[in-house]
């Protein structure tokens, strides 16, 4: 429905939804079957095509699954530090920025440095 849908409303909700599951541990392993890592990549290192609440949304879901190694790793080997660093000059939503700086210091590290 998310891709498929032209509705920003139902967009939204859908991230919104798929973001507060995503808190959960328990549903860690159906987010991954369901690929719902890279809606919230995809939304990210899209910006300029989604509203500023689904940046946010899709930011808070990653904030949330990061936390679990499997998923920080998917998200490294996706780029996922470029799309989420790219939106340090190009956001201006304070939420989104304060997720965006909390999951940066949480994924940059020595062992996520290309050539360390």
């Amino acid at each position: 429905m998310y891709y498929t849908t032209v509705s920003l409303d139902a967009k939204e909700q859908v991230l919104a939804n798929l973001s507060n599951f995503a808190y959960d541990p328990i549903n860690y392993d159906y987010m991954r079957r369901l690929n719902v890592i890279d809606i919230f990549l995809d939304t990210i290192s899209r910006y300029t095509l989604y509203s500023e609440t689904l940046v946010h949304y899709a930011m808070a879901g990653l904030c949330n699954l990061c936390l679990d190694k499997t998923n920080k790793e998917y998200i490294l080997s996706r780029a996922g530090v470029h799309s989420i660093s790219n939106l340090l000059v190009h956001s201006d939503h304070e939420l989104t920025l304060l997720d965006t700086i909390t999951r940066l210091m949480y994924l940059i590290t020595p062992l996520s440095k290309p050539g360390e």
